[in-house]
């Protein structure tokens, strides 16, 4: 009978070992599941991050070539049309810039179960220098974004540090425009357009000009100058994205949705002269088959 006692005393020790060592297991089991769902959330929260800032930095350069080229339309004034007089000067142009294009810098947005915050947006726009043959414009600052997961606790504040440039020729038209104006050599022709039109189309030819003069209210004359810049080089300086539901330019024979960038501005000035146009062409006629050619050097 003892023995018998003893027998049976060590199935049970057997069975309580087995069962503490089963649920021994289990609870490691669960815990080591737990430590790796939360890692996997780590990496794809930290991925997530890393990809938000590069794409972050991206946009900015697209978003300060559109802004330079809807300012361009305007004259590089905040609000709609003015004339252009000793105002605005280039130092003005240039914190008009800064201020449109923190404006238009993406302040939150949500993708799936992740909010992300911009906040304390400050840059600065410096032209390159000489401005008059930059082909670029440098965007520095920086801005506070703060990313919010899947839990509570998943939350990251970033603040990267903002310094590029931007393909753009906007500050080499602004430098053209203000030279318009102040050098004598341009200004004095202010009332003769087509005295004008000849000698900016001959010291600029990779420019194009548009010089409309109207008569506005109370008889103030007032010359359109439209200054577009068509020649592209390899890095599309002059182009400009536009909006999904803007045209845009025919360029390689297909549609993109860019289009060339402008400054359009007005000044004052009454036309007292006139002086034909110098078109650059001529008329090549061939007398077998009575075909005309127009030739535009």
């Amino acid at each position: 009978m003892k023995g018998g006692l003893f027998g049976y005393a060590a199935i049970v020790i057997l069975l309580i070992a087995g069962t503490a060592a089963i649920l021994n297991i289990a609870k490691t089991a669960t815990v080591t599941v737990d430590v790796v769902t939360q890692e996997g959330i780590l990496t794809s929260f930290e991925n997530f991050n890393y990809f938000l800032l590069k794409s972050y930095k991206q946009s900015i350069e697209f978003i300060s070539q559109k802004t330079a080229y809807d300012l361009g339309k305007t004259g590089g004034f905040l609000q709609g049309y003015n004339l252009w007089e000793q105002y605005p000067g280039t130092d003005v142009l240039k914190e008009n810039l800064k201020i449109k294009i923190e404006e238009n810098l993406p302040s939150s947005y949500l993708k799936g179960d992740r909010e992300v915050f911009v906040r304390d947006i400050n840059i600065e726009v410096e032209p390159q220098q000489p401005s008059i043959n930059s082909a670029y414009f440098t965007v520095k600052g920086y801005a506070n974004i703060s990313t919010y997961g899947e839990t509570p606790d998943s939350r990251v504040f970033l603040n990267p540090e903002i310094n590029l440039d931007v393909p753009s020729s906007y500050f080499k038209l602004l430098e053209i425009g203000r030279q318009i104006l102040e050098e004598d050599k341009y200004n004095s022709k202010l009332n003769d357009v087509n005295s004008l039109w000849n000698t900016l189309e001959a010291d600029f030819p990779e420019l194009d000009f548009t010089l409309i003069p109207t008569i506005r209210d109370y008889d103030v004359d007032i010359v359109d100058i439209i200054i577009e810049h068509h020649f592209c080089p390899a890095d599309f300086c002059c182009f400009s994205p536009l909006e999904a539901d803007e045209s845009g330019i025919i360029y390689g024979g297909e549609e993109i949705p860019y289009d060339y960038l402008k400054l359009n501005f007005k000044v004052k000035a009454e036309q007292t002269e006139q002086t034909d146009p110098d078109f650059d062409f001529s008329l090549s006629v061939n007398p077998n088959t009575g075909t005309k050619l127009i030739i535009c050097p």
